[in-house]
């Protein structure tokens, strides 16, 4: 009992003067009117519809690499193995050359499939960062109707009341306002 009331006391403390009171929404769900709101924002990129297209888009790109690579290293110990199996027949210079050129090709396809790789690493850096920028228009409504002066990473805090998490109301915000991102405007 000790310990609720230390930390209805050190919550009191925290929040001063500030009244975190519910209030009825037009959906009839309650909004809670807290200076420090907290978000999870991963959860918020997985679960609006837009990131989850940004993250279908990105793993199939992904899938088809993974599958252009396949191909690739398949081909290439294809040839390997042909080279292999031409050496006792071939004089040594003339192997020599061979296995050279075919460590040059698969160097040169190496950088190439690195480089491809990287893009669609840019390419989710770019889109995350567009995300980020579109949401914060609809972040900032929402502190604005709940009047908080603060947004904070839910990971940063170590307690806290739930009533003051708005990932699910950022969510349903975000899904409404921006859809699937098609519309949102890019940087």
């Amino acid at each position: 009992m000790r310990l609720v009331h230390a930390l209805t006391v050190a919550i009191s403390l925290t929040f001063g003067g500030w009244a975190v009171a519910p209030v009825q929404a037009q959906d009839a769900a309650a909004v809670v009117r807290s200076p420090v709101l907290l978000i999870d924002i991963e959860t918020v990129f997985s679960g609006t519809q837009y990131g989850q297209r940004i993250l279908s888009e990105i793993q199939s790109a992904s899938e088809t690499l993974k599958a252009e690579n396949q191909r690739i290293a398949d081909a290439l110990t294809a040839e390997e193995q042909d080279i292999a199996a031409r050496r006792p027949s071939m004089e040594p210079s003339a192997f020599r050359a061979e296995a050279d050129a075919f460590d040059e090709k698969v160097v040169g396809i190496r950088r190439a499939q690195d480089a491809k790789e990287q893009e669609l690493q840019d390419r989710l850096t770019a889109a995350r960062s567009n995300f980020d920028t579109a949401i914060r228009p609809v972040l900032g409504k929402l502190m604005q109707d709940r009047e908080a002066a603060v947004l904070m990473a839910r990971r940063d805090v170590i307690l806290y009341f739930g009533a003051i998490d708005i990932t699910d109301a950022a969510i349903a915000q975000i899904d409404a306002t921006l859809g699937d991102g098609t519309q949102a405007p890019e940087n």
